[in-house]
């Protein structure tokens, strides 16, 4: 009894957090968020920080929510190319689980428009095709895909082949034969994976690319694909598709140029997509300076601008309407494989965060060394600089943003523009802050970090990781954690996941030295981890009652309830809906946090569930 009443007093104390008003526009891949709690490490280095070349300051509001951190934005084209060793050779499988992914795309990028998923490739087309027969040995199986995502926990997103719509045979010989033969292909895929193999996929895309030339369908015989044909053809692909699951999320492909091909294909699918899917690749290879690359970053938000106001001129909808999935992007040039790409991948994840994009896949997660063009996978393949399957520059984003990141994203601003630093702050559910940093100078650089509406006595020391290299230079591959790294000529430390962080003593308005070319990951955290000074702390629009409670809660809110999700300690969904007054009698004793969303704004909060 007398450790349930001290648990109780501790929650009685936690705070309400009260995040902002803005509302997520991530859609249906909001449900897959997840209660991140900070692991402590017991371990720890110490460092002797070197004088600043520059130094700057950096602001961040822990009150201030953006946006919600979702596991599907940190994913990965997990291609048929890998072959079925991706789950098998025991080497693999262990690297993508500390990358800490949650969505995996297949079978392939361009490819997925050639694909057989049964190997019943037709004796001719329209056109010459050089098809994939997804059966063969040298491929990843369907079967193996389907475990692969299994076994690491993240969401599958499937690619159909949309052009055998255009280059297929059919006796009739007309369009619509075409694209109904192809539409029930792609809706017999839908079968084999969700009701013979109970895979429960939900993300499907209907085609690759569908407005590029290079696309293998794209011409036929002189015929160019238009965006009011596609969309013409998505909703019969879509229809037949959802004949065999009705439960499953339908994405439309658009562009990211301001062509004509997005307002056409909105006015045909906005009563029928269920998602928007974009590609991005931000320069072109003759433009692909570092400095380039690294200013290329507001795409993301430009990609996504462009959705809303075409959306919004071609229909009746809102773009809160289409949760938007960045299912293919890298960077182009000569530093896919250096720290580069590293500080890149950083700001493109924080992108992705602070744009609300539901999902994002990168190109590719492992692909063949080629020595007249790097390859822009994040785990090296036949690299002569270093081990197969070992990590690149890129894959460091992935693993800590993993450990250091929080799940919800707050509000950080750097004091001078143009410093050549990037920055995306987050807060835990347990109450620490994590924090990111990118230094693309040539300097060693303090940062002093301010942090506004945060209780006085929270912030107690920082733990920190540091991944940086000697300089930008092309073909420099090697990178340090924490001064560690490996033997070999690229890549960095075999023991990456067990490296301890540094530790300091820390208070607000303390510094961090940083090292050049660097990124860095930051948890400031003290004796209480919950207490935020917002701004609306004594005015709060939602709370529950009883608090603990026995059988049932109530929300109480002054706006309307639109939605509500329950975590266990471990950060799993165990209920979610849209009631004001939830049945709660199920969940067995414990501490529990619950998300709950009005018609404007998302608040977390908790509750402890206790016996009668």
């Amino acid at each position: 009894m007398l450790n349930k009443l001290l648990i109780i007093l501790l929650i009685v104390q936690l705070p309400l957090l009260s995040l902002g008003q803005q509302v997520p526009i991530e859609g249906y891949f909001g449900d897959h968020w997840q209660v991140r709690n900070y692991e402590r490490p017991s371990i720890f280095k110490t460092k002797t920080e070197p004088a600043p070349g520059l130094r700057y300051t950096l602001s961040i509001d822990a009150s201030d929510f953006i946006a919600n951190v979702l596991p599907t934005q940190f994913g990965v084209n997990s291609n048929f190319r890998s072959g079925d060793g991706i789950y098998t050779d025991g080497i693999r499988l262990p690297m993508y689980k500390k990358a800490n992914l949650g969505a995996f795309r297949f079978p392939a990028g361009s490819g997925s428009n050639v694909y057989f998923w049964d190997g019943n490739i037709p004796d001719s087309f329209l056109i010459d095709v050089n098809a994939i027969d997804g059966t063969k040995s040298s491929g990843m199986q369907l079967e193996t895909y389907i475990d692969f995502v299994s076994e690491l926990g993240g969401q599958a997103t499937v690619v159909v082949n949309y052009f055998y719509a255009r280059y297929g045979i059919t006796t009739e010989g007309t369009r619509d034969a075409r694209v109904l033969q192809a539409a029930k292909y792609a809706a017999a895929l839908v079968h084999r994976t969700n009701v013979e193999l109970g895979a429960g996929i939900q993300n499907w895309e209907i085609g690759n690319e569908c407005y590029g030339g290079w696309e293998t369908g794209f011409d036929v015989n002189g015929s160019e694909v238009t965006g009011k044909e596609y969309g013409e053809d998505f909703r019969v692909f879509a229809a037949e598709m959802k004949k065999v699951d009705p439960t499953i999320k339908v994405g439309a492909v658009m562009y990211t140029k301001d062509t004509d091909w997005n307002p056409q294909v909105m006015k045909e699918v906005q009563n029928d997509a269920d998602f928007f899917i974009i590609h991005e690749y931000f320069t072109s290879e003759a433009d692909a300076s570092i400095e380039n690359v690294l200013g290329s970053i507001d795409q993301i938000s430009e990609n996504v601008e462009l959705l809303e106001k075409t959306l919004e001129a071609n229909t009746d909808k809102t773009l809160d309407q289409f949760p938007v999935a960045l299912t293919e992007f890298n960077m182009r040039g000569p530093h896919t494989t250096t720290m580069v790409n590293g500080l890149f991948f950083t700001q493109i994840l924080g992108e992705v965060m602070k744009n609300n994009i539901g999902m994002s896949t990168m190109w590719v997660s492992e692909w063949k060394w080629k020595e007249d063009a790097e390859p822009k996978s994040f785990i090296a393949v036949q690299d002569p600089s270093q081990e197969d399957y070992t990590a690149r520059p890129n894959y460091m984003p992935y693993h800590f943003y993993g450990k250091t990141f929080g799940d919800k994203m707050i509000q950080s601003q750097m004091q001078i523009q143009g410093s050549g630093l990037n920055t995306y702050a987050s807060r835990f559910s347990s109450g620490e802050i994590g924090l990111v940093i990118t230094n693309s100078n040539n300097k060693t650089t303090e940062v002093t970090i301010d942090i506004q509406n945060l209780s006085d006595y929270y912030v107690k020391e920082a733990h920190w990781y540091e991944v940086y290299s000697s300089n930008f230079n092309e073909g420099n591959k090697k990178f340090y954690i924490n001064g560690e790294t490996g033997t070999t000529v690229g890549g960095g430390p075999d023991n990456f996941d067990v490296i301890p962080p540094y530790k300091k003593d820390f208070e607000k308005g303390d510094a961090l030295v940083l090292p050049p070319f660097s990124m860095i990951f930051i948890v400031l955290l003290g004796d209480d981890t919950t207490y935020i000074n917002s701004p609306d702390a004594e005015t709060k629009t939602i709370t529950i009652i009883p608090n603990p409670a026995t059988d049932r809660i109530r929300i109480n809110s002054n706006n309307q309830l639109t939605a509500y999700r329950i975590f266990d300690a471990t950060g799993k969904k165990v209920q979610n809906g849209n009631e004001s007054i939830i049945d709660v009698s199920n969940l067995n004793t414990g501490f529990y946090i619950i998300q709950v969303e009005t018609t404007d704004q998302i608040e977390t909060l908790s509750f402890l569930k206790i016996d009668d």
